[in-house]
């Protein structure tokens, strides 16, 4: 016995080596360090709905990818419990059709340009798998671009934005909403938890850097009143049983 309970501790050490640190580099409410500019605020190229705060930051030194959720239409900014990011299910009162939040991407490539990466952005109901999609978040419409010469369209620039160009620009971001087509079956009002991830792989050697958050949906305030009178409703029946038997 003593001498299996050796092989299996000796097993589980040797898998938890093995096994990579999850999200171990992986910064969160934190501010995008590479992007044009010398000011924390010029990090960030996508007009000023887009403040520089609260993203989760990831890198290896050369290319720096930064997601983030937000209230939709007011840039008021959503600070995440470690990559955990709560939201208010449902429509954005001032835009209906839209749902309340939006999730914003950045990706810099430094001295690099963008071409030496490829991007992909996954997005996944976690109660319900099979609600996925994929995307190459370089390739969206609108982004915001960057160029090793400085800022190509930072919201000041007259639409259109400047044509996107992966052997000279060098940054891209934009901020989106599930309702452009993105998550095809969630719903407004769904309270499942979204997980967004975010890869840029190195055309060269293959490295790839993850950036990773979750979208956790949370109930409205009224929705809270309602499920506290549930219980206590509950509660009052049990108590009254109690009594007559």
């Amino acid at each position: 016995m003593k001498t299996m309970f050796k092989v299996l501790s000796f097993a589980a050490i040797l898998a938890v080596a093995a096994a990579p640190a999850a999200y171990a580099s992986e910064v969160f409410n934190a501010q995008l360090t590479q992007g044009p500019g010398s000011t924390p605020a010029a990090k960030v190229y996508f007009g000023t709905g887009n403040p520089n705060t609260n993203f989760a930051v990831n890198g290896d030194g050369t290319v720096q990818l930064g997601l983030k959720a937000a209230v939709r239409g007011v840039a008021q900014p959503i600070v995440s419990s470690g990559m955990d990011y709560s939201v208010t299910p449902g429509q954005q009162p001032h835009s209906p059709g839209h749902f309340d939040w939006n999730f914003t991407f950045s990706a810099n490539t430094g001295g690099a340009t963008l071409d030496a990466y490829t991007y992909l952005i996954t997005l996944t109901d976690d109660a319900h798998p099979a609600i996925t999609n994929t995307f190459d978040p370089s390739l969206t419409n609108g982004n915001a671009l960057a160029t090793s010469a400085g800022v190509a369209c930072n919201g000041t620039t007259p639409p259109p934005c400047p044509a996107y160009n992966s052997a000279t620009d060098n940054g891209f971001q934009n901020s989106e909403n599930l309702a452009f087509g993105y998550l095809p079956g969630y719903g407004f009002n769904s309270t499942d938890e979204i997980t967004i991830v975010f890869t840029a792989t190195s055309v060269g050697d293959g490295h790839v850097v993850t950036d990773t958050i979750n979208v956790v949906p949370t109930p409205e305030p009224s929705s809270l009143i309602f499920l506290g009178t549930g219980l206590l409703g509950g509660l009052g029946t049990m108590i009254r049983r109690r009594r007559i038997a």
